[in-house]
């Protein structure tokens, strides 16, 4: 999916429903299919590609998570885990896990085909983000009440470690590195900060944008990082130094 790009839409008029399909291909200067799913007025809140990019998930306002085949645009399965926004929804453990976090303040693990809840651990506040590690062995986890970063061990819902007060305020998101020995977290004090799971310490803060910082992911070298925040800007930071470019 590298040259094409994904766009999953709310479909409002049925008579003229359709999904999976190329649309716009004279103008579009890159190609791109739209999936709708049908009967539905809930916002759509996150998208990720899985299992080498035939399938992807898509995680709603109402709670809902849907499977959907990538060639089709059929959406295969349907899941109700959470009754509040969907803050992540990937599957993992080579497609036979579902990873949900969502606004009802639980991160929730369950089984791909039978939609069965394997386990739940509640927070004391939203769960704004939830990442796996590339193991498939550590779920880390956000929360907005006490600015704090969750590990989990991904077999039982075992809380592993918790880093209190990781940021001044809500954190929006959490990610791995690819070797999994960092956490890098965005927040609304418009910091990232990466935290070191071998050391267990807080290795690197990073302040330059103007407003909220919304997300991040590390390059597959781990030599960079990438920030996009709410001042309408991407960054893209030398980890080894702090400097952005």
């Amino acid at each position: 999916m590298s040259e094409e790009l994904i766009e999953v839409a709310d479909q409002i008029d049925n008579n003229e429903f359709k999904t999976g399909k190329w649309e716009n291909e004279n103008i579009a200067q890159v190609p791109f299919k739209v999936y709708r799913k049908q009967n539905t007025s809930t916002g759509l809140l996150n998208c990720s590609l899985c299992l080498d990019d035939k399938y992807f998930m898509t995680g709603y306002k109402n709670g809902t998570i849907c499977l959907w085949e990538t060639e089709t645009g059929e959406i295969i399965k349907e899941y109700k885990k959470h009754n509040h926004y969907i803050t992540q929804a990937k599957l993992f453990y080579e497609g036979q896990r579902i990873l949900s976090s969502s606004y009802d303040m639980n991160v929730c693990v369950s089984d791909m085909e039978t939609g069965e809840t394997i386990w739940s651990s509640k927070h004391p506040g939203l769960v704004t983000s939830s990442d796996v590690s590339p193991d498939d062995k550590i779920i880390v986890s956000a929360s907005d009440f006490d600015y704090s970063l969750y590990f989990w061990d991904f077999r039982n819902g075992k809380m592993i470690n918790r880093v209190e007060g990781q940021h001044s305020s809500t954190p929006l998101c959490c990610t791995f590195s690819s070797d999994g020995q960092r956490v890098a977290s965005t927040g609304i004090d418009a910091n990232t900060k990466i935290y070191d799971l071998v050391s267990q310490k807080t290795t690197v803060t990073l302040s330059g944008h103007e407003n909220v910082v919304s997300s991040c992911r590390f390059s597959h070298n781990q030599l960079f990082l990438c920030t996009s925040s709410w001042d309408k800007t991407l960054q893209i930071w030398d980890i080894s130094t702090g400097g952005f470019r």
